[in-house]
């Protein structure tokens, strides 16, 4: 594979429908930068009546699509829209796939040996010799676990799972726990928190080079872009959302449960940090170095929300979503901004969201 043809993964859905046939119409696609190999991956996990599909990231070597595939009844679904919270119950279900690139070989590895009706945010081992995934056994009881390649010896983790992050090197972890950050080993070791003196800290996540964790922190719906080096020095605020939320609204109509977050993201260097924050009448993409450098990257109508950037491995491009057309968009642009492309053009009512770039094969790095 060149390193032009990295594939980007979205998910393609319904956003002007009620809550559940929103989440029920969701598809994992693909595309590429430039507009080429679009196209839906893993079409006959959805094809069963009240399932989707969403991609949530890739294989170490970009070879393996990773596929949450959801189901849930009507009964289950009837349940949480009348009492506006989630029921987790035989109902439900959420499975992590493997989807091969080059065969179309779809693997349902949460299905194997099943120790919970939820299953979500797996990942390879730095090693590669096991694959991590997170298990809900509740609603607000996460549990880390390690699976064979397989799907088979599934084994209980010691890790915390909430909003778990593991350095590219896998010595070092952050998570958050009562919305505070914390700092570790991976085994455990050297465990620190974060003192940020601020009640609302989440989403941790290591820089590509592993010295630095960047995390949103300040207030429930007022937090900023943070980092702290990996020895838990270097604690500095690195950006300013100016009002707005964190928050990207999935769908035209009311919902009980909150949208879905908009976090920064690091570029594939470690250099810049790209997050959305309001400027003017729009919520625009910005990127701030290390240094304090910051730069305003698009400049959209009023009232456009742009949000959730993730830079390319290799760091050619920058993909981000904007509901400047009056529907959810995928876009990407080059790291400073420019070359900005429109690759989805759903009418209103649709919706491109969650991107994930391919990661380059071993070849090409």
């Amino acid at each position: 594979m060149d390193r032009d043809e990295l594939l980007l993964g979205y998910t393609k859905y319904r956003s002007d429908l009620v809550r559940r046939d929103c989440v029920r119409s969701r598809r994992a696609h693909v595309i590429r930068a430039d507009g080429s190999g679009r196209g839906e991956l893993a079409p006959q996990l959805a094809a069963e009546p009240n399932c989707s599909t969403e991609v949530v990231g890739w294989s170490p070597d970009g070879g393996q699509a990773i596929i949450h595939a959801n189901w849930q009844s009507d009964e289950n679904a009837a349940y949480e829209e009348e009492h506006r919270r989630l029921r987790l119950d035989e109902g439900f279900r959420v499975d992590c796939c493997l989807v091969d690139m080059a065969s179309g070989e779809v693997r349902n590895l949460t299905a194997v040996e099943r120790v919970s009706n939820y299953n979500a945010a797996l990942r390879f081992q730095a090693d590669g010799a096991r694959l991590q995934f997170v298990a809900v056994m509740a609603p607000g009881d996460e549990r880390l676990y390690t699976m064979a390649l397989d799907g088979t010896d599934k084994r209980a983790s010691s890790l915390d799972a909430c909003g778990l992050s593991i350095s590219g090197d896998g010595t070092r972890v952050a998570h958050s726990q009562g919305y505070q950050i914390h700092l570790a080993d991976a085994d455990g070791g050297n465990a620190m928190q974060v003192q940020t003196g601020l009640p609302y800290n989440h989403q941790p996540l290591w820089s590509p080079d592993g010295q630095w964790v960047l995390f949103v922190a300040g207030e429930m719906n007022n937090s900023h872009p943070h980092v702290v080096r990996r020895d838990g020095t270097g604690l500095r605020q690195v950006g300013d959302l100016n009002g707005h939320e964190g928050w990207a609204s999935d769908y035209d109509t009311p919902d009980y449960r909150r949208s879905s977050g908009d976090y920064p993201c690091w570029s594939h260097d470690s250099r810049w940090i790209y997050y959305a924050a309001r400027a003017g009448e729009a919520v625009e993409l910005l990127r701030t170095s290390l240094g304090g450098e910051t730069e305003q990257l698009t400049h959209s109508p009023a009232g456009t929300t742009t949000h959730s950037p993730t830079s390319s491995p290799d760091g050619k491009w920058l993909a981000f979503g904007s509901d400047a057309t009056g529907a959810r968009q995928l876009y990407v642009a080059r790291p400073d901004g420019g070359d900005s492309r429109q690759l989805t053009h759903l009418a209103p009512g649709h919706a491109a969201k969650f991107f994930y770039w391919q990661n380059l094969p071993a070849a090409a790095t």
